[in-house]
């Protein structure tokens, strides 16, 4: 059948007139490409004819592509290559009575397309009647050829490709709209902004339907230049500037358009690309996004974009939020470094990957920082923070990290090869690769973690007490960490453990070690010593448990126990006869600064029938000194009731005349380090000025550790009162201290 040539149809006839767009108004990609019109028929002729018929027809500005297919079976292979077929005219009967009817439920329900608009077409109405075509398959005309002109042929398109451009943006609007939900869930899990803006580019070049191409910058500073936002994400073309100042972004319109945005605080369209303005309401964060490839937007597009903007918008609120913490959390807010956590995260990273060994740990830390910031004021100390810190990073650039753990103390975690003893030397030196110079007093400690075994959490905590030790030992001092000090540590905590049980169950003893009288060899006095044995008989020094005591405080229970134990020895004496004898009991500061010690020593010396004149306590030099806590006080509290007080270890301390005028002191103990110098290499120059200056203010004074004849006979000649050591007797049980007491 041939079409007749229908006469012009006038515009205002059509159902819907379509107003071409001006030469200012921008069009989408689609809007100049041709309509796509699918003829499926075996007959050639009315092929031709449809051909001829539609050969002027435009709509929209745009003309018809006529796409021709002569079997269902090709009609088939023609919707899989072309996506984008607005309407499709398919004769019913063809190979078969219903082939075109079997081509749409394959189109409908095999291919998924549903946006094509169909009309079917036949030459021999009785095949296929038309209600039961209407009814059972979607389709929109069912026309026979014989009705067929020019002037339908055209109004039935017109119609159907005005359905087909509904339809494809409403599909199209669903479509990004489920994008929008996808990209959002994406955001979701965004926790720094550099995350989030990679995850904008991925999506919004999804959403448009172009490449990933595209950049995300970022500033923090809407004062200062545009051109200093840092680039925090980068696509395609633009993947080499991620990291960079936009400034240096090698695309000069894009990177202008960019700035521009952020100047202007609006979106921005480029001939070849699309600049989005997001920003964070919480703070100043602005960012600027650009992707390329995006000619123009039609208006499904554009709503979908203000949709899609909306909801990164927020996003950007919350990853802000986020990336806020997150550096509250891990960066130091004065010098602008990784703090305590972010290293012990780079730390135990290291650490888990075995097979790395290279890796060292170095602590370091300003001596007498607090004496220089109250001296020079706090201002000062702030800079010297910063010039440490400016000349940490200068020595040790990454793959290497700097960090800021507290106060003054800082850290370098790097390969154990890039953090050698000459770059450390230059941190205290006068001048950093041109930084202006002032000398800094360092005490380091460093832990290679190819000799440790341990936790990431071990490794700092013994790196801390290396550098401990090391401030320890005076200014501008290192130690390294050495296999035996893990060893010593975990014989520490396990005697720890076991001196705590023991205190639990009463497993602590004493032993009473002699002090006598020079002059005549009479009994005097005795030391009250701690002494430990285990159940299966091994004894554990007092060097060993004492400083553990003091370290984990069980100095106090251990010290209650002895003075229990002290008291009941007394107890003993004063049986015996003995009550003349003295003994003297250690006490830690940790007992002395307990507010109900003395009140409590002196209710357990009532209720035993014991007088304070039999105890006399022993605190070492160092402690005696300590005046700035009230030990003076306490110690005047407990002379007052009738305690004698000693001084132990003296001269191992720094002790002033007049500090020493003002104590409650009755006996000075020389330490045995000075009795050691008598007749051996020294000449016992400290022991005898200790000798005189006691005699000149009145006191007792009792050598420690005097083990030879000749130690003794010296401090004889010079009138030392009283003496404790091997040479006179050893520490012994009671039992033993009995027997002894009754002999001299």
């Amino acid at each position: 059948m041939v079409f007749q040539e229908a006469p012009p149809v006038a515009d205002d006839e059509l159902p819907m007139q379509f107003l071409p767009e001006s030469d200012e108004q921008k069009k989408s990609p689609e809007s100049v490409l041709p309509w796509k019109i699918l003829v499926v028929d075996d007959d050639a002729q009315f092929r031709h004819s449809l051909q001829f018929a539609l050969k002027n027809f435009v709509y929209q500005d745009r003309p018809v592509q006529m796409l021709t297919a002569s079997s269902s079976q090709e009609g088939a292979l023609v919707f899989a290559r072309e996506t984008d077929i607005a309407v499709a005219m398919l004769d019913v009967v063809m190979e078969t009575d219903d082939a075109g009817l079997r081509l749409v439920r394959n189109v409908r329900e095999i291919l998924g397309n549903t946006e094509t608009r169909i009309a079917m077409v036949t030459g021999q109405p009785g095949m296929a009647p038309l209600q039961t075509v209407v009814t059972d398959y979607d389709i929109d005309d069912y026309w026979l050829k014989t009705d067929f002109t020019a002037e339908r042929l055209r109004g039935m398109l017109t119609t159907r490709l005005r359905e087909w451009q509904r339809l494809r943006a409403i599909n199209q609007a669903r479509r990004g709209l489920q994008m929008i939900v996808e990209g959002c869930n994406a955001f979701a899990d965004a926790r720094t902004v550099a995350d989030f803006s990679t995850r904008v580019v991925i999506e919004l070049t999804r959403l448009l339907g172009v490449k990933e191409e595209g950049v995300v910058c970022a500033t923090e500073d809407r004062r200062g230049s545009p051109y200093d936002a840092c680039i925090i994400a980068a696509a395609g073309a633009f993947a080499s500037a991620q990291g960079k100042p936009l400034s240096c972004l090698a695309n000069v319109a894009v990177r202008d358009a960019l700035a521009d945005c952020l100047i202007q605080r609006r979106d921005l369209t480029l001939p070849h690309g699309l600049t989005l303005y997001l920003a964070s309401q919480l703070d100043a964060l602005s960012c600027a996004v650009y992707v390329e490839g995006v000619e123009s937007l039609d208006e499904t597009q554009q709503n979908l974009l203000r949709v899609f903007a909306s909801h990164i918008n927020s996003a950007l609120v919350n990853v802000s939020l986020i990336s806020r913490l997150d550096r509250m959390a891990y960066c130091d807010s004065l010098l602008d470094l990784p703090n305590r956590n972010a290293l012990m995260r780079f730390l135990d990273s290291v650490m888990q990957k075995t097979a790395d060994s290279g890796h060292s740990l170095i602590l370091l830390d300003i001596d007498d920082f607090s004496g220089i910031s109250f001296v020079l004021g706090f201002e000062h100390g702030d800079e010297l923070l910063r010039e440490l810190s400016r000349r940490m990073q200068a020595q040790f650039p990454p793959p290497a990290v700097t960090a800021r753990l507290h106060d003054d103390v800082f850290a370098v975690l790097g390969p154990s090869d890039m953090i050698a003893e000459e770059r450390l030397a230059k941190l205290s030196s006068t001048g950093v690769d041109g930084l202006p110079g002032r000398f800094i007093s360092l005490g380091t400690a460093r832990l290679d973690l190819a000799g440790f075994h341990g936790s990431a959490q071990e490794a700092m905590a013994m790196t801390s007490l290396i550098l401990k030790s090391a401030k320890q030992a005076g200014y501008g001092q290192s130690r390294n960490y050495e296999f035996r000090m893990s060893g010593e540590a975990k014989r520490r905590l396990a005697i720890s453990e076991a001196l705590h049980l023991a205190l639990d169950s009463g497993g602590l003893s004493i032993a009473l070690q002699p002090q006598v009288r020079l002059a005549d060899g009479v009994l005097v006095s005795a030391e009250v010593l701690a002494r430990w044995t285990l159940p299966d008989g091994t004894v554990i020094a007092p060097s060993e448990f004492i400083c553990v005591a003091e370290a984990n405080g069980e100095i106090v229970r251990l010290g209650a126990q002895v003075f229990q134990q002290t008291v009941e020895a007394c107890c003993q004496l004063s049986r015996l006869g003995l009550s003349q004898i003295r003994l003297a009991v250690n006490v830690s500061v940790l007992q002395l600064m307990q507010s109900g010690l003395l009140r409590g020593w002196l209710a357990d010396l009532a209720a035993a029938g014991v007088s304070a004149r039999n105890i006399e306590i022993e605190v070492t030099e160092s402690v005696a000194m300590q005046g700035e806590i009230g030990i003076l006080e306490r110690l005047k509290a407990f002379h007052e009731v009738g305690f004698s007080v000693a001084i132990d270890d003296f001269g191992t301390g720094y002790s002033s005349l007049a500090r020493l005028r003002e104590m409650p002191i009755d006996v000075l103990k020389i330490d045995r380090s000075f009795i050691n110098e008598i007749g051996a290499d020294g000449d016992g120059a400290i022991a005898e000025t200790v000798l005189d200056m006691a005699h000149r203010l009145g006191l007792l004074v009792l050598a420690e550790g005097v083990e030879t004849e000749q130690q003794a006979a010296w401090l004889k000649a010079r009138k030392c009162a009283l003496v404790q050591g091997y040479h006179f007797a050893r520490p012994m049980p009671l039992e033993a201290f009995i027997n002894f007491a009754r002999r001299h």
